[in-house]
């Protein structure tokens, strides 16, 4: 038997004392808490690489659909970009991205041009089953950011087979843009499901919270509009609204608000209801060429003048923020159809700027200047024109832009310094050097005023908002009148062999505050002569 003060002497030495309890716990702690930092960091960092490969995913997906479309180009059309810069503080104290200091310049640019290709319709097709009828081989293609509408209502029933829509009255409230603040004016527009009249027809709605999300929530568009028309009715005509009695249409790709009702109008594509457009490329080259100061094309100098304006004029009527949704207010398709063009659903910043090629590839004529350069004037025929016909054959017919390969190659847009990127019009038009506009001999120049331009002032009637217009018509090759003679009044624009595109995209969790800048080149088909 154990005496009483051995096993005192055991049971002491099997117990913990106070200090140690309190160290032991400091201890587990300290260990607790430097795995759930390790946790934490390994979570944050497995976060941000699923952050970094859903935006290289979504980048890889939008890079593609615009080679395919820049691929399938259309020289039957018009090529518009806008560039358009606006101020982090354009709306006081709340900033367009709390990541970017006040007076960071966000750009929200668009591209609009055609493509050609078999295109179907996805937003309203009138039947089910066996419908096929909405589809067309040229498609008007819009890329740009987005207004939102959140707050707006859900389609509601409106008789048999009708419904109305709850869209912004673009006429009471004048262009909603991505950075829109205030309230926006409603109406319900009438959506039929068969028949010809009564399409389009609206009703006052009240007035909705218009105030858009923050830039991070930018949504970017790729809109494809399909261009369909089935009779030879008046383009403001209500039959233009239903093609083959399946498929609803809008009257015009243009905006109504600055357009003619020559042309139609475009509500319904702006407000995202409608996919298909009752303009062909006929119409709209002849709407577009045979409307300004001097609208006389050198194969018919006896047709009339026009009343819409000169060539830019028209043009920047066929671009404008579309409207798109994160979410549909309904599972109706007339809602539906408000997400169908998102391919981006976090786009805080969309830039364009283009360029010409260098002069490798172009010729150098007998005097030694360089000939040949993008764009080059040539007769009816498809020769190059000679520029001083008193002295045929002299060895100067040149024309084109003649950019030379012996510097970097320069970048056109909106103007910004920082990156490299100037106006067009800023090159020098003579001379010898790395960079050159235009022949150096008489009037072959390119004429970059009927590119390039500033928008009308008051556009966004905000001075925190600057932007810079690059339109490209149908005068590539041919600036001539009805006699051969160089008018640089008919607009020559020969189009642009590359651009680039710059994009800062966003994870859907937002994990990357800052955003990804992802940055990629296209090269636009040349023209086969």
């Amino acid at each position: 038997m154990t005496p009483p003060q051995e096993r005192s002497a055991i049971g002491a030495s099997r117990a913990f004392t106070l200090t140690e309890m309190l160290v032991a716990i400091a201890v587990l702690v300290i260990v607790i808490v430097g795995t759930s930092k390790i946790f934490g960091t390994a979570s944050k960092v497995t976060g941000m690489a699923q952050g970094n490969q859903d935006v290289l995913q979504e980048a890889s997906a939008i890079e593609r659909q615009l080679r395919d479309d820049i691929a399938r180009l259309s020289k039957e059309g018009f090529f518009a970009i806008h560039c358009v810069a606006v101020r982090n503080d354009v709306n006081g104290a709340v900033l367009l991205n709390p990541n970017l200091p006040p007076d960071a310049l966000i750009r929200a640019d668009q591209l609009v041009f055609f493509a050609t290709g078999v295109e179907g319709t996805q937003s309203f097709i009138q039947g089910q089953g066996n419908n096929h009828k909405g589809q067309s081989t040229v498609s008007r293609v819009y890329y740009g950011p987005t207004f939102q509408l959140p707050r707006g209502l859900a389609v509601s029933p409106n008789g048999t087979n009708n419904v109305l829509a709850h869209d912004p009255d673009l006429q009471a409230t004048g262009a909603i843009t991505p950075w829109w603040t205030g309230n926006v004016t409603m109406v319900r527009t009438t959506f039929r499901t068969g028949g010809t009249t009564d399409n389009y027809s609206r009703v006052g709605a009240g007035v909705i919270d218009g105030r858009q999300p923050e830039a991070r929530q930018w949504l970017l568009a790729r809109q494809c509009v399909a261009l369909l028309d089935d009779d030879t009715q008046a383009n403001n005509d209500n039959s233009k609204t239903v093609y083959l009695q399946q498929t609803q249409t809008a009257r015009s790709i243009f905006a109504a608000d600055n357009v003619p009702p020559t042309y139609g109008w475009s509500r319904e594509i702006r407000n995202g209801r409608v996919d298909a457009a009752a303009t062909l490329t006929n119409e709209i080259r002849r709407w577009v060429t045979f409307s300004g100061v001097n609208p006389r094309p050198w194969f018919d100098a006896a047709f009339p003048i026009g009343a819409g304006g000169d060539q830019k004029t028209v043009i920047r009527a066929a671009v404008y923020y579309p409207r798109a949704e994160r979410a549909a207010p309904s599972t109706h398709r007339i809602d539906q159809a408000l997400t169908n063009t998102v391919i981006s659903s976090a786009c805080s910043s969309f830039t364009i700027d283009w360029t010409y090629e260098g002069s490798d590839a172009q010729r150098v004529d007998a005097n030694g200047n360089i000939t040949g350069g993008v764009g080059e004037m040539l007769d009816h025929y498809g020769n190059v024109i000679d520029p001083t016909p008193a002295a045929p054959n002299s060895g100067d017919e040149l024309g084109g832009v003649i950019i030379t390969s012996d510097g970097e190659q320069p970048w056109f847009g909106f103007n910004d310094p920082a990156r490299g990127v100037f106006p067009y019009s800023t090159l020098p038009t003579t001379g010898i050097g790395p960079l050159r506009a235009a022949s150096t001999i008489g009037p072959l120049g390119t004429f970059p005023n009927n590119i390039e331009s500033e928008s009308p002032a008051g556009q966004f009637n905000n001075a925190s908002v600057k932007d810079y217009w690059a339109v490209f018509g149908y005068n590539q090759t041919d600036p001539l009148d009805a006699t051969g003679v160089v008018d640089d009044a008919l607009g020559y624009t020969p189009w642009p062999t590359a651009l680039r595109i710059t994009m800062t995209l966003h994870d859907p969790n937002g994990t990357l505050e800052a955003g990804r800048e992802v940055q990629f080149l296209i090269d636009l088909p040349r023209k086969e002569r």
